[in-house]
């Protein structure tokens, strides 16, 4: 985990929790889940780190430390659920709303350590935020959000780009403009940036804390200062540690602390989020059992589509929203006004991943729709829109490729019918649509073969 081999740790974690299981030792596989959960977290899986995380709170811990932390990494896992539901939930004219459920991710994803999913929530909130023409105080405080990720992550040339841009918005505030200078010149430090673009960054620090009256703020800009001029032999060494000494003197005036904001939850875990779902049957062996929930009204929550809450994220690929609502209890093969199911609008959209984790969850994979559909198959549809990856899954998952929509056509004529659609296709394009051409006419050769007379 310390080297954030998260996926390596959890495969340790499940073997040590199988032999606890062997061991019957229920505290020790409460801690295995913990750590499964927290590494799941990191790589911002939220939906299955929640399933891990309410298993280790339901068998317990007799170490209250442990059992808090468990409980609050738990309290992330169900907030942040909760809230990739309701952005997928957000319609996309709905921008002031998506700017705040950003923000809230973002700040979730970092206080879990999944830093990737923290960096690209707080880039669709800066975007955002300047398509909604916000202050330039809010866009800088953005800005400082990426740049502090970005140097705990050690990439500091994008830290300083943030950085950057945050001081180019004009920030008035002084204390803080210093402050961000001298974080500016400890990662051009980190960076092995030469000692010019160092002492450069530490002059404008400085000047920043005088005009501001911080006297405290001084004696620490000049410190840095004077170790790097002792360093490098500068000949104003002398006149700076005068400077230094002559503030010493001076208790000075104290800039206002920044206090690092906490995403503590303060609100009690409630029975429905410890409730457990059919798919959790190995907690039977401790005596802890599923129970029904009755969700039934929630999932018939349409818009004028009749599009469910899997239909809308199926749409728009949030994969971790899918797994949340299946994992919730959502039905897998809902309709909307159509006739479609999630499964014909994720191979529609081409969201490969989600197809797949459609197909595990038992989806019909050669469902034709409803009345308004045309017999056309999640197949087809992906074949109609030349999304060949998901073409290639469903073929190799076993979709029937000798099925025919209303017109007659085997997805091999979807296919051709696509292509006639095309006036050129690249290099690449033409060796996809080959490959899937030659898959589903094996698959069709096969197929036939096999049907009886």
């Amino acid at each position: 985990m310390r080297n954030k081999e998260h996926s390596q740790a959890i495969g340790c974690w499940e073997s040590a929790r199988k032999c606890a299981r062997r061991m019957c030792h229920r505290q020790k596989e409460s801690d295995c889940y913990s750590g499964i959960g927290q590494a799941l977290l990191a790589l911002g899986d939220l939906s299955t780190g929640k399933r891990s995380l309410k298993k280790s709170f339901l068998l317990g811990s007799r170490d209250l430390t442990d059992r808090d932390i468990v409980c609050r990494n738990l309290k992330y896992a169900i907030r942040g659920c909760r809230l990739e539901e309701s952005l997928s939930e957000l319609s996309e004219e709905d921008q002031q709303g998506a700017l705040c459920l950003y923000e809230q991710l973002g700040d979730l994803y970092c206080k879990v350590g999944c830093y990737t999913r923290a960096i690209e929530k707080y880039r669709m909130q800066l975007n955002c935020a300047e398509t909604l023409g916000r202050p330039e105080r809010e866009l800088a405080v953005i800005h400082v959000s990426l740049a502090t990720i970005f140097t705990d992550l050690k990439d500091y040339r994008q830290a300083v780009e943030h950085y950057r841009a945050e001081l180019d918005l004009g920030n008035r505030d002084l204390f803080e403009e210093c402050k961000t200078w001298l974080k500016i010149a400890q990662c051009y430090e980190e960076d092995g940036r030469g000692h010019t673009d160092i002492q450069s960054c530490l002059s404008n620090a400085l000047q920043c804390a005088r005009r501001a009256g911080e006297t405290v703020l001084q004696r620490e800009v000049l410190t840095q200062l004077l170790a790097l001029q002792e360093e490098t032999g500068d000949p104003e060494y002398t006149q700076t540690k005068a400077m230094l000494q002559e503030l010493l003197l001076d208790p000075g005036r104290v800039g206002s602390a920044v206090k690092e904001e906490q995403m503590e939850i303060s609100e009690p875990l409630r029975e429905s989020d410890l409730q457990l779902s059919d798919d959790d049957e190995d907690l039977e062996f401790y005596g802890i059992f599923a129970h029904d929930r009755r969700k039934v009204n929630r999932w018939n929550q349409r818009n004028k589509k009749g599009e469910t809450p899997l239909h809308r994220a199926c749409i728009r690929g949030k994969i971790d929203s899918v797994k949340n609502l299946l994992e919730m209890g959502h039905p897998l093969m809902k309709r909307d006004n159509s006739g479609w199911t999630p499964l014909h609008e994720a191979a529609n959209h081409g969201h490969l991943d989600i197809v797949q984790l459609l197909l595990e969850k038992g989806a019909n994979i050669n469902d034709q729709g409803g009345h308004l559909c045309g017999g056309i198959t999640p197949l087809h549809d992906a074949l109609l829109n030349g999304r060949f990856y998901v073409a290639q899954l469903l073929i190799l998952q076993g979709a029937s490729v000798t099925l025919k929509n209303a017109r007659g056509d085997t997805p091999l004529g979807s296919l051709r019918e696509w292509l006639g659609t095309m006036e050129l296709l690249n290099p690449e394009t033409l060796k996809l649509y080959n490959e899937t051409e030659s898959l589903l006419m094996e698959a069709q050769a096969s197929q036939e073969a096999a049907a009886p007379p």
